[in-house]
């Protein structure tokens, strides 16, 4: 029985050790992203972090709209350029400025991203989402309509790495306290399996967030806080488009092909929301056509070895006002968002797109057109049309 006991105390301690190890990894990736975003210093919206949905080539030339109410969680409403003072971004209990809920998002973004299939059904969640604090979705006192009714597969979250802390404060909360020292509290339910799982859970997280933050770095917004739009892209490379060697491919007609998902969200408020104030046009837009502006960086020819005039192809221009996006001149209604993944070929290792789209604002009863279709819009007055900007983002080979 004593020896039972040293082996269970031993392997307690094991556990413990290990999770605690798994909790400073996971520290020590948000600090360094916090401090490599300045957020320590200036508190600029540039320490933001856009969780979001990890791209799929199997998307390529897909489009939809969606909720994006479901889909679009900002933290600070709409404001995406304005971020508290470091000193008040955390209090002094470590939670975050936009609350409890929040956090528990960015647990429930995590779990859908880190829980494989096989786990799900082979059910050995155990009590995961009491260990986490995540509210269920299917909530049977909740009587009202489900506001927390999100899509995770289809989420996108923009927080700080004071969210992220808070959101790895909380996840092992039940495991320990921040000192290391075991958290006796409530958890006496807490099993072997559970802790385990957590721990997968939390190795599974580290790849994660590197593949988040990685993203992030590919990504831009894009706003128009006058119209109430919004626009996220965020790129990635599939593949070369040259037979070649095995490993990093090179040569004059090597290709590097990229993926980019656009989400194009009306964050105006729906007519049933509005507050009783006129307003003077509708705030019902439709997507007209786009136009990029795709640049390979010179400095890459060399290692791509191209060894073609670099002012002939540096540049590449796709003007196309009147063909939407993948064939389709969507309607995009307040709380609506047109998503869609198209992609690009560069002859270097790196480069960046940027551009606009072409839209119109149209009345609310407006139908969404495909390319060939009859486009009232293209008849509106011009004070109707207007230039969406998109801010450059990256296009990345390294992972190739």
């Amino acid at each position: 029985s004593t020896a039972r006991n040293l082996q269970s105390k031993n392997g307690k301690e094991v556990l413990r050790r290990t999770s605690l190890g798994l909790y400073r990894i996971l520290s020590r990736i948000i600090s360094a992203e916090s401090k490599r975003k300045g957020t320590t210093t200036n508190g600029t919206s540039s320490g933001y972090i856009m969780l979001q949905p990890p791209l799929d080539h199997r998307d390529y030339g897909q489009a939809r709209l969606i909720d994006s109410k479901k889909c679009m969680l900002w933290g600070n409403g709409n404001n995406i350029t304005v971020l508290s003072p470091p000193s008040s971004s955390v209090s002094d209990g470590g939670e975050s400025q936009h609350g409890d809920e929040y956090i528990q998002k960015i647990l429930s973004f995590s779990k859908n991203w880190t829980e494989n299939d096989d786990a799900k059904e082979e059910k050995i969640v155990g009590n995961f989402d009491e260990l986490f604090g995540i509210s269920p979705n299917d909530d049977e006192d909740n009587d009202d309509e489900d506001e927390d009714d999100v899509n995770y597969d289809d989420l996108s979250l923009y927080v700080s790495p004071f969210d992220l802390r808070c959101a790895l404060r909380k996840g092992f909360h039940n495991s320990f306290d921040e000192d290391g020292k075991d958290n006796d509290n409530d958890n006496d339910n807490v099993t072997k399996r559970d802790i385990i799982h957590m721990q997968r859970f939390a190795i599974d997280s580290i790849n994660l967030l590197e593949e988040q933050l990685r993203m992030n770095d590919r990504t831009s917004i894009s706003t128009d806080e006058e119209r109430g739009i919004r626009v996220v892209a965020v790129s990635k490379c599939i593949g070369v488009s040259s037979s070649g060697h095995h490993g990093l491919k090179v040569g004059p007609d090597v290709k590097y092909r990229f993926a980019y998902r656009i989400r194009i969200e009306n964050f105006n408020k729906p007519e049933n929301e509005e507050d009783g104030s006129d307003s003077e046009c509708s705030s019902t837009v439709q997507l007209l056509g786009r136009t990029w502006k795709i640049l390979e960086d010179e400095n890459e020819y060399s290692k791509s070895g191209n060894d073609t005039d670099v002012d002939d192809q540096r540049e590449v221009n796709v003007v196309a006002p009147t063909t939407g996006a993948v064939g389709s001149l969507p309607v995009i209604r307040p709380g609506q968002a047109f998503e869609y993944m198209s992609g690009c070929e560069l002859g270097s290792l790196t480069g960046t797109m940027s551009g606009c789209f072409h839209m119109a604002i149209v009345d609310a009863d407006t139908e969404c057109g495909q390319v060939g279709d009859p486009i009232d819009a293209f008849n509106l007055p011009k004070d109707k049309h207007f230039e969406m900007e998109v801010e450059p983002f990256k296009l990345v080979a390294e992972e190739v």
